[in-house]
């Protein structure tokens, strides 16, 4: 496919965080910042509306200054289609999800669980018939986060991603190990109900996430089960669907 760009520029306006990555025309990845530094780079690599193709994806009410003309994904989900797959969902479901979803969808047909590890987790269904819809869970910050409820515990700064079965013997090692075992346990069990061919993980903590499954995938799956990790999935989708809409 001939694309009459030079860079591709992909926007992904989270809960918490906003991400940016630029793309060459060939699609791959020249660099990933933050939203703040857009200005810096579309100066040093001289973007503009003719050598650019820009687009967003934003699951937030915050109003974005994007100082280039930008495609907005949002105006792709009409009467329960996003582009060409159909969407068996309302329309409050997430932007992000969508477009996860449409890169599965639209780039093999098989069926998917995609799994992003952010703010959230969500876990959702795609397969040849659509999107299909799926769980909102709690994302490992926001469980670790949930202990300051408690009035007499001293939560700790940050998580200890290591894993363990071994009853831990500190407040600190106790909610550590709570946190990532309610994160984990759901996401299991939601796997093993319903005994996907295909997982795909990204997100903030995908890499704990599928180094787990792993792990336990001889109790979890059968044997021809793929477990995919794609930390740059948002924007890999982003690039697909800005080529396919121009």
């Amino acid at each position: 496919m001939n694309i009459p760009f030079e860079f591709i520029l992909t926007i992904d306006i989270g809960n918490s965080f906003s991400k940016c990555a630029l793309y060459s025309k060939d699609k791959s990845v020249i660099t990933k910042f933050d939203l703040e530094k857009l200005p810096a780079i579309i100066t040093n690599y001289n973007l503009n509306d003719s050598n650019t193709l820009s687009i967003k994806s934003s699951v937030s009410d915050r109003d974005e200054s994007i100082p280039l003309s930008c495609n907005d994904v949002k105006d792709l989900f009409k009467n329960q289609t996003f582009l060409d797959m159909p969407v068996n969902y309302n329309e409050t479901v997430g932007l992000d999800r969508l477009v996860a979803a449409y890169f599965c969808y639209a780039k093999s047909k098989k069926s998917f669980l995609i799994i992003d590890t952010g703010t959230f987790t969500t876990i959702d269904s795609v397969d040849i018939k659509g999107f299909n819809g799926g769980y909102i869970l709690p994302g490992l910050n926001t469980l670790e986060k949930s202990y300051s409820n408690g009035s007499l515990l001293e939560v700790p700064n940050s998580i200890n991603t290591e894993l363990s079965f071994i009853f831990p013997n500190t407040t600190e090692k106790a909610i550590h190990q709570g946190a990532i075992l309610s994160f984990l346990a759901p996401i299991k069990e939601v796997i093993t109900q319903t005994d996907p061919s295909n997982v795909l993980i990204t997100g903030g903590n995908a890499e704990l996430l599928y180094n787990y499954l792993n792990s336990q995938k001889s109790l979890l799956f059968r044997l021809d089960a793929s477990i995919q990790l794609d930390l740059n999935l948002i924007h890999n989708a982003l690039v697909e669907i800005a080529i396919r809409k121009n």
